[in-house]
């Protein structure tokens, strides 16, 4: 079975950490979104929820303002950006450490991002980049495009499984995490494991 990626032109990304009442409060949300897919995600410093929407046109200005309050993104410091393309990034930190991230339009740095997130990072040296269009060179590469949602299993992540030798969804599922919860990436897993490895020369 071939995995076909969907594509929505307006894509966005909001990451925060739990706190009382926003999981249900996002949950809330999803039926209004063309797309959305909501995950939590266990960090050093709490519980993470990640919500991964789309919009099959430009949102109003007021979506922006409506993600900041209900992710409570302005209790801190906030790193902003927006354009006239429709493009809305905010980064709330505290103490020099990323909090939250609603990204709207663009969300090419997101993988990194949730990297940081998730990792507890200083984020005092990048605080300007957390909304610039592509991750710094000197910041390194994130680990890559997030096949699992629940998990936060990166594609490079399955694909070191699958070299250590998992040869098999339950056995990349062992070794790495990756569609052991909902099973919705198992199919984009399986594919992975299809692909004929690359032999040197």
């Amino acid at each position: 079975m071939a995995v076909r990626k969907a594509a929505l032109p307006w894509p966005g990304l909001v990451i925060r950490r739990v706190e009382p009442g926003l999981w249900e409060a996002a949950r809330a949300l999803l039926p209004e979104l063309s797309y959305g897919a909501l995950a939590r995600h266990d960090s050093l410093l709490g519980e993470v929820l990640v919500l991964r929407l789309a919009f099959a046109e430009r949102p109003g200005e007021d979506w922006a303002r409506r993600l900041a309050a209900l992710f409570a993104l302005h209790d801190g410091e906030v790193v902003g950006y927006q354009d006239s393309r429709g493009v809305s990034k905010q980064a709330l930190l505290r103490n020099d450490r990323l909090c939250g991230v609603c990204l709207l339009g663009d969300d090419t740095t997101g993988a990194w991002l949730l990297d940081l997130l998730l990792a507890g990072a200083d984020v005092g040296a990048w605080r300007h980049h957390l909304v610039a269009p592509v991750v710094p060179a000197a910041a390194g590469a994130p680990r890559g495009r997030l096949v699992c949602q629940c998990r936060a299993v990166s594609e490079e992540d399955i694909r070191q499984s699958i070299k250590a030798g998992a040869l098999t969804v339950a056995a990349v599922g062992l070794r790495c995490g990756a569609g052991t919860e909902c099973g919705s990436c198992r199919p984009e897993i399986a594919a992975l494991l299809s692909e004929k490895p690359v032999l040197s020369a």
